[in-house]
């Protein structure tokens, strides 16, 4: 897994995530809202609800603190804008 903040301003981040193929980011959560946009690739992101499907384009708000994972079905490219508190 590769993780780079690609921007800040204030207490919002840009950053981008890559899983391999299989590659899974185990669970967490953010401490603030998120919005995950899927740039390239298929997986999955485990949620409280249940498991939701991403592919290219797909977009998922997360409100803070909701606890996720990610697994990688093919290379996997997201871009998070991540909302922290402050």
């Amino acid at each position: 897994m590769k993780k780079e903040v690609l921007w800040t301003h204030g207490n919002v981040k840009g950053i981008r995530i890559t899983l391999e193929a299989g590659e899974e980011l185990g669970s967490h959560s953010a401490p603030g809202r998120v919005f995950i946009v899927c740039c390239r690739g298929e997986g999955v992101i485990n949620l409280p609800d249940g498991e939701v499907h991403l592919s290219e384009g797909e977009v998922i708000d997360l409100k803070p603190g909701v606890p996720h994972s990610v697994r990688a079905s093919e290379k996997l490219i997201l871009y998070l804008t991540l909302f922290t508190q402050g």
